[in-house]
């Protein structure tokens, strides 16, 4: 439900934003598959990166 309410307010953004999400959802995504310990914070860091670009 909150990747829904993230995309929903994606599609407001502008086209250089979009980029910069669909890379971050695409990590969001995938990201979760990988072995490496590390990951999962590197993936917490990005989605605060996210969020900060939501309430500009």
């Amino acid at each position: 439900m909150r990747n829904f309410y993230l995309f929903k307010k994606y599609l407001n953004f502008g086209i250089e934003q979009k980029k910069e999400f669909k890379r971050l959802r695409n990590f969001h995504f995938f990201g979760k598959q990988k072995p490496n310990k590390n990951c999962g914070i590197k993936h917490k860091t990005e989605l605060k990166k996210l969020e900060k670009l939501m309430k500009m």
